[in-house]
């Protein structure tokens, strides 16, 4: 609703630019300083966490995704810019008080002028974490076995995803006529948000284990693949959740 409401309204983006201390309509370097390591990167994290820029450096076709990402994106509306789970409030009775308001947004530190695909591609990661972070991993499994046997499978949590998709879309339509291709470019930055959460896990100096190359691997998938990545993220193509998703806007 906030993204359909501002979306290309410039006295909103004005307004804003006014108290703000950046530049909202600056787009972002998403590759950052991932394809080059420097010095100072030497002092911020542990040893092993080189192992993932040797990884990343070594799948050119990654970077090749992201710099792709950051030459389409789109200043059009208000954004959030860190729209995580964990910056949802929502009230204790919202079983019992479904036609209120029951959703609270927190934290806006990170708000621009932006592109909305970055925002529902942030939430969407957010719900494949909890799939990831379910990974049962050992040294001697496959990958793909790993994925298949996480205690929060990804069926699990397929019908909020779809949920979530099939609401925003039916309520911001505007949306698709803009970017066509809206919903596979806010799968691809669920893969760039995956590589984020990777990159501040290992400044922590967290480990950088086999469940960090398993989310990598993830994070891969949908940056380079987003079409085939959709159906298996939400059980069914990209045309059929347009699909369903006019439907449920008709009636």
């Amino acid at each position: 609703t906030i993204h359909r409401l501002t979306f290309n309204k410039n006295k909103y983006r004005d307004f804003l630019a006014e108290d703000s201390n950046y530049d909202l309509l600056k787009k972002p370097n998403l590759a950052n300083n991932l394809s080059r390591i420097e010095p100072e990167l030497l002092g911020k994290v542990g040893e092993d966490a080189f192992k993932f820029y040797r990884l990343y450096q070594k799948e050119k076709t990654i970077g090749e995704a992201i710099s792709q990402l950051d030459r389409n994106w789109l200043n059009c509306c208000l954004t959030h810019g860190d729209f995580r789970l964990v910056n949802l409030l929502v009230s204790l009775s919202w079983q019992e008080n479904k036609e209120k308001e029951i959703i609270r947004i927190i934290d806006w530190e990170r708000f621009s002028w932006g592109d909305p695909a970055f925002d529902l591609g942030t939430i969407i990661a957010n719900y494949l974490k909890l799939w990831l972070s379910s990974l049962i991993i050992g040294t001697d499994i496959d990958i793909r076995i790993a994925l298949s046997l996480a205690t929060t499978p990804l069926e699990f949590i397929q019908p909020s995803l779809l949920a979530l998709t099939n609401s925003y879309l039916r309520t911001f339509p505007e949306i698709a006529n803009f970017n066509p291709n809206f919903l596979t470019k806010a799968i691809q930055f669920a893969g760039f948000h995956l590589i984020e959460s990777i990159v501040a896990q290992i400044e922590y100096r967290e480990p950088f284990d086999n469940t960090s190359i398993c989310v990598l691997e993830v994070a891969k998938t949908l940056l380079c693949d987003p079409e085939r990545s959709i159906e298996t993220i939400f059980g069914i193509s990209e045309a059929a959740i347009v699909a369903l998703s006019n439907q449920q806007k008709h009636s």
